[in-house]
């Protein structure tokens, strides 16, 4: 059975048949279905991720070691394996975000993955870690050769996944468009910059709405795309978790 002991203090035990847990849904720029749920076992502090039916990873139960360090972050998996980091709460947000990046030594390099976690029951009994040798970070989900071009990873606070793509036709304007969202048709709006750069905040008025967020590791670069509102005659708390992979980023002299 569930323990519901999780997170150390993140999150507090509930002595219930059924107790509610984090469940979580990631992305990748792939599109990769990335679902868990998390518990602890009784008596341990380390988190168990186990798999929700059709995820893409985790394909068994793995372990997170809690990081000492400020927020909530767990290291997966050998030297070269995961840091899972479950974001802050938001007062009036049963959302927090969830982020995976993979691990090289004791340094967090590139976000994979991308998406929430949200409390829910869960029915199933999860099954125990095996072997931790094999975490899976050398599945193609999380292969950045494998990213493509032309378009993101998003999955929407409802679970849904699709496709999109985040573009700067101009330094301070933001570009998007899906298949799925907006009738199909590009939305733009401005952008506004951090000092350094790295993080975006924009808003359509009346419409869409959000943050993006950039880390640079070598010639490869991800950005978190933060959907706080869709607009599109979508649910008022209808959001979106984005991650866009770019494989070759060219740096120039001068330039952030």
């Amino acid at each position: 059975m569930v323990n519901a002991g999780l997170l150390l203090a993140a999150l507090q035990a509930v002595s219930t048949a059924s107790p509610p847990v984090p469940n979580c849904a990631l992305v990748t720029p792939r599109g990769d279905d990335i679902r868990f749920f998390i518990w602890t076992d009784e008596g341990k502090d380390d988190a168990r991720l186990s798999p929700l039916p059709s995820a893409a990873w985790p394909r068994a139960t793995v372990v997170g070691v809690r990081r000492m360090e400020r927020g909530v972050r767990f290291d997966i998996g050998s030297r070269d394996g995961f840091v899972f980091e479950l974001g802050s709460p938001t007062p009036g947000e049963a959302q927090r975000t969830a982020t995976l990046f993979l691990r090289r030594g004791q340094s967090a390099t590139l976000p994979v993955a991308y998406g929430f976690c949200q409390d829910a029951p869960v029915t199933i009994d999860p099954p125990e870690p095996g072997d931790q040798s094999a975490v899976g970070a050398n599945d193609p989900a999380f292969d950045p050769s494998l990213w493509p071009d032309e378009d993101c990873g998003l999955v929407l606070g409802d679970g849904r996944r699709t496709r999109f793509t985040f573009q700067l036709p101009r330094p301070n304007t933001v570009r998007l468009q899906s298949a799925d969202l907006w009738s199909g048709r590009p939305v733009t709006t401005s952008i506004s910059w951090s000092p350094s750069g790295s993080v975006g905040l924009f808003s359509q008025r009346g419409g869409f709405g959000g943050t993006q967020t950039m880390t640079v590791r070598g010639n490869r670069a991800v950005k978190l795309i933060r959907l706080s509102h869709l607009g599109d005659r979508s649910p008022p708390d209808l959001n979106g978790y984005g991650i866009c992979g770019y494989r070759t980023i060219e740096r120039r002299p001068g330039a952030q």
